[in-house]
C-alpha cells in the first residue's frame, strides 16, 4: 500500500514510473533522514530482503536507451551483490547507448566497509560522465576518499 502511494506521489511531480514494478512477498524498503538543529538524527529500515527484490529487478535495456541521463546512487550498490550487479549492468546498458550516466556517491557507512565502499565508488566514478559531490567524502566518512581522489583516479 505504501509503495502505491509513494508512485503515485512521484508521478505527480511529473517522474516517469512506467517501469515501477511491485513484489508482494516484499513490502517498500525505506529510509528516514531526520536533521535538527545541526544534528543530524537517522535510522534506517529496509523491509525485507534487498537481494531479493533487486534479483527480481529486469533491466529494460530499450528504457535505458531512449534515456538523456541515467541517475545512480551509492546507496544502491551498497545494499547487496545483486544490487551492485543490477547498478553495474544498468551503466553498462546506458554507456552502451551513449546514454550519460551521473553519480551521486550518497555514502552511507553504516550500508558497508570502507573498503568495500572505496572499490565500488571508485568503479562507479569512473564510468559516470559527471560525479555530484557529497558532503560525506569531504573529511566525513571515508577518511581516504574525496572529490580530488576520485578525480584522480578517473583521469
Amino acid at each position: 500500500m505504501y509503495g502505491k502511494a509513494l508512485r503515485s506521489f512521484i508521478r505527480g511531480e511529473g517522474v516517469d514510473v512506467s517501469q515501477v514494478r511491485f513484489d508482494t512477498e516484499a513490502p517498500t524498503g525505506q529510509y528516514f533522514k531526520e536533521v535538527k538543529v545541526g544534528i543530524e538524527f537517522r535510522f534506517n529500515i529496509f523491509v525485507k530482503d534487498p537481494r531479493r527484490v533487486v534479483s527480481l529487478l529486469k533491466i529494460n535495456e530499450e528504457y535505458i536507451a531512449k534515456a538523456k541521463y541515467l541517475h545512480i546512487t551509492g546507496i544502491t550498490p551498497a545494499l547487496s551483490d545483486s544490487c551492485y550487479k543490477a547498478v553495474i549492468k544498468a551503466i553498462d546498458l546506458a554507456k552502451k547507448h551513449k546514454v550519460k550516466v551521473v553519480f551521486d556517491p550518497n555514502f552511507r557507512p553504516k550500508l558497508w566497509s570502507e573498503e568495500r565502499a572505496r572499490e565500488v565508488l571508485l568503479e562507479i566514478a569512473a564510468k559516470s560522465d559527471i560525479i555530484l559531490p557529497d558532503i560525506n567524502l569531504f573529511g566525513g566518512g571515508i577518511n581516504q576518499l574525496n572529490v580530488k581522489t576520485v578525480i584522480l583516479n578517473i583521469e
